[in-house]
C-alpha cells in the first residue's frame, strides 16, 4: 500500500485529479472517434495516426487508474470503438512508432477494451453481490462490444 504521505504518490494523485477535472479522457475519446481519424490508412505512419495512437494510450492510462474515467468511457462506447480500431486492417500487424517496434499500433486499443471490460466485470460483480441482482452489466457490455 502506498502511504498517503509518500511525495510521489501525492504528486501522482494530484496529477490524476487535474486530468479528471480537465476531462482528458473525454478529449482522447473524441480524438479516436473523430471522422478524420476513422479515414486513416492504418498502415501509414502519419502525424494523425500517431495522435490517434497517443489518444489510445491516454485512454489506457486513465482507465487503468481512474474509476471516473472508466465509468465515463464504458458508458460512452469506448469498448466497441477500441475494438473496432484494433480490428482495422494493419493495426495489429504494423509496428507502433509511438511505443516502439515491439508493439503493434492496435495493441493499446485492445488493452483499453480489455481494461474496461475487466473493470466493468469487477464493478458489476461487486454490485451484484451487494444487491443480489442476476442482471450483469459487464455481460451486456461484452455483448454490445461484440
Amino acid at each position: 500500500d502506498q502511504s498517503a504521505y509518500d511525495p510521489t504518490y501525492v504528486r501522482a494523485k494530484s496529477a490524476l485529479e487535474v486530468m479528471e477535472e480537465e476531462r482528458i479522457f473525454d478529449v482522447a475519446l473524441q480524438i479516436i472517434k473523430s471522422d478524420s481519424h476513422r479515414s486513416l490508412d492504418s498502415s501509414r505512419d502519419t502525424p494523425d495516426a500517431r495522435l490517434r495512437e497517443a489518444a489510445g494510450l491516454i485512454l489506457l492510462a486513465m482507465s487503468s487508474c481512474s474509476s471516473v474515467s472508466s465509468s465515463y468511457l464504458i458508458s460512452n462506447g469506448a469498448v466497441s470503438t477500441s475494438l473496432t480500431i484494433a480490428s482495422e486492417p494493419g493495426m495489429l500487424n504494423a509496428a507502433s512508432t509511438v511505443r516502439g517496434k515491439w508493439a503493434s499500433k492496435g495493441l493499446c486499443f485492445l488493452e483499453v477494451a480489455t481494461t474496461l471490460l475487466i473493470q466493468a466485470w469487477t464493478t458489476g460483480t461487486e454490485q451484484e453481490s451487494d444487491s443480489g441482482s442476476s442482471a450483469s452489466p459487464s455481460l451486456n457490455l461484452l455483448l454490445e462490444a461484440l
